[in-house]
């Protein structure tokens, strides 16, 4: 586990969870139908009911409800361990990784090797002490940042960045809220770009995405006052 936990840290879990999320939502579907938005599943209080629906979702590509009724086969069947991971890895795909850390926590205590649940719950315990250390540190505006992985803690080379504001009365929880948000933004983004072909890192690190636009804008905070 000494091994591990240098080399699972958040960065890691930045590039390859998003990754593993896409693979999901791509193995064995094919381009949907215009009118995909509005397949409705039926409602089922049996085991069979739920889980068929869930493999139904994944196989339409429609991760909401693949972890929507995995997870209620999987509340009706809660010893079944293979139910519990394909929940927690619909979770994932989802992008519902608060959601997905409870659940990993049981997947760790069942096999300390599961790499996918060990970095769900590592990026946790990262977070939460992120996010305090930067409330203590008083700053104006937090964020998050997907990057590609290198042996050093946090310093590959750099994709995109969210800022958010820090808001008076925040803490951890609500900070927390804010920037998931925008990781929901700028993981699915850069997984897209990267699938295009249209990522690319110079011999001095530096990424640039083909045909994306750049932001024109400055932020303060607090927001100064008309002159």
């Amino acid at each position: 586990m000494q091994t591990q936990d240098k080399f699972l840290k958040r960065h890691l879990l930045n590039i390859v969870i998003p990754m593993t999320a896409l693979a999901l939502s791509a193995c064995g579907t094919m381009s949907q139908p215009a009118d995909r938005a509005e397949f409705e599943y039926p409602q089922s209080n049996s085991f069979s009911g739920n889980f068929l629906a869930g493999k139904a979702a994944q196989i339409e590509n429609r991760t909401d409800y693949a972890a929507r009724y995995l997870l209620r086969a999987h509340e009706i069947d809660p010893e079944n361990d293979d139910l519990r991971r394909r929940a927690f890895l619909a979770l994932i795909a989802e992008g519902r990784i608060a959601d997905a850390e409870p659940v990993a926590r049981v997947l760790v205590d069942e096999n300390p090797e599961d790499l996918f649940a060990i970095m769900t719950v590592m990026d946790a315990e990262i977070r939460d002490q992120d996010y305090q250390a930067a409330l203590d540190a008083g700053v104006k505006y937090s964020g998050c940042t997907v990057h590609y992985v290198v042996p050093e803690v946090d310093s590959g080379p750099i994709i995109a960045q969210a800022v958010v504001p820090v808001l008076p009365g925040d803490d951890a929880g609500t900070l927390a809220q804010r920037i998931l948000k925008q990781e929901h933004r700028i993981y699915p983004q850069v997984i897209r770009w990267i699938a295009e072909g249209r990522v690319s890192v110079d011999e001095a690190g530096i990424v640039t995405v083909a045909d994306a636009n750049a932001p024109d804008f400055a932020q303060i905070n607090p927001v100064p006052e008309p002159n």
